[in-house]
C-alpha cells in the first residue's frame, strides 16, 4: 500500500478520531432510509444520483468472478444494498449503531482476520473516514487473495463540512496504488450532477 502521502495533505492525512454518540434511529426511520437508497422514487431530490449508484453497484458486482462470499459491507449504514449483493453471508460493520443494521461496530484497524472476505463493499463512506490510507490498508488486509473491493464515493461535493475529502481519479489511483487491478468509473455525468445540485438547493 502507498503510505507516501504528505502528512499535511488534507486530502489523505489522518485526523483525530471522531467519537460519535448518535442515538439509534427508530425502525421506521431506518427502513425509510434503506428504501430511499435502494429504490429511490423519481420525486426524491437525489433520485438520479441514487439510481445511478444502484446501476453502478450492480455492474460492479457482475464483474466479480466466481463466488465472492463472505462479503463485508464496510460502514454499512442501513445496509441498503444487501439485496443487490449476489453472495452470502454479508456482514455489516459501522462506527456506531445509529442506523441499526451493523453486525459489528468497528473502525480501522478492523476486527477481522487477514483474508476473511471475498468482497469488501465500501459505499459512499471512504471520503469521510478519519484515516483513509489506514482504511484502504485494512480493506486490502481483510480481502482474500484474489478477492475484490467495490468502493464508491460521491462525484460531486457540496461542502458539507471540513470532514469531507475531495478526490479526483488521480487521487484515487494514488490511494489504491499497489492494488493488482484498479478500475475507476464515473456514473451518469454532468446532467445527474446538475440535477443533484438543483434538487439539493430546492430541498
Amino acid at each position: 500500500m502507498n503510505d507516501s502521502f504528505p502528512s499535511g495533505d488534507r486530502r489523505f492525512g489522518a485526523r483525530p478520531t471522531t467519537r460519535l454518540r448518535r442515538a439509534r434511529l427508530s425502525e421506521a426511520e431506518i427502513e425509510l432510509a434503506r428504501r430511499e437508497r435502494l429504490t429511490p422514487r423519481i420525486t426524491q431530490w437525489d433520485y438520479l444520483h441514487l439510481s445511478g449508484l444502484r446501476r453502478g453497484l450492480l455492474a460492479s458486482f457482475r464483474m466479480v468472478p466466481g463466488d465472492a462470499a463472505p462479503v463485508l459491507d464496510l460502514f454499512c449504514g442501513t445496509k441498503p444494498y444487501v439485496e443487490l449483493i449476489p453472495w452470502e453471508p454479508v456482514w455489516g460493520a459501522d462506527i456506531d449503531d445509529h442506523f441499526g443494521r451493523a453486525d459489528v461496530l468497528a473502525t480501522a484497524p478492523l476486527p477481522f482476520r487477514d483474508g476473511a472476505f471475498g468482497l469488501v463493499l465500501c459505499s459512499q463512506a471512504l471520503h469521510l473516514v478519519d484515516d483513509p490510507v489506514a482504511t484502504v490498508r485494512e480493506i486490502a488486509r481483510v480481502v482474500a487473495p484474489g478477492g475484490n473491493a467495490v468502493v464508491t464515493i460521491p462525484h460531486l461535493f457540496l461542502a458539507e463540512g471540513a470532514f469531507e475529502r475531495r478526490w479526483g481519479p488521480a487521487d484515487l489511483r494514488a490511494l489504491f496504488a499497489g492494488w493488482d487491478d484498479v478500475r475507476i468509473a464515473g456514473i451518469d455525468g454532468a446532467g445527474a450532477a446538475l440535477a443533484f445540485v438543483l434538487g439539493r438547493v430546492a430541498m
